[in-house]
């Protein structure tokens, strides 16, 4: 119903402005929305769910320095509007964690 998705809305929008992404110098940002400043101005969602950003999250925290990452989908789709295979590398979402990624990536050097 429209209810239910606008509640939805609302109920994303407020763990959005919780969520704090991090780099490699050890900068944050509050909130996610503010990698946004440029396009939409609406996250989209499952913007860092994916493994990634999750993975160059917990390397910075823990003083790690990544030399590559990949990202596998495994699985059956579930019915997932979706053309990804089982067992296939692809590239961060360009709308998504791509643009987060540029972000949490600065200060590599310096680790």
């Amino acid at each position: 119903t429209k209810k239910r998705a606008r509640l939805a809305t609302l109920a994303l929008d407020e763990v959005r402005r919780h969520q704090l992404v991090t780099n490699f110098r050890g900068e944050a940002l509050r909130p996610l929305t503010a990698v946004y400043t440029r396009g939409p101005t609406k996250v989209p969602g499952g913007t860092g769910d994916c493994a990634a950003p999750k993975l160059l999250a917990e390397a910075a925290r823990l003083g790690l320095r990544p030399t590559g990452i990949a990202e596998i989908f495994v699985g059956a789709t579930g019915g997932m509007s979706t053309g990804k295979g089982d067992g296939e590398l692809y590239d961060a979402c360009a709308d998504r964690c791509e643009k987060i990624a540029g972000f949490m990536l600065c200060g590599l050097d310096d680790v």
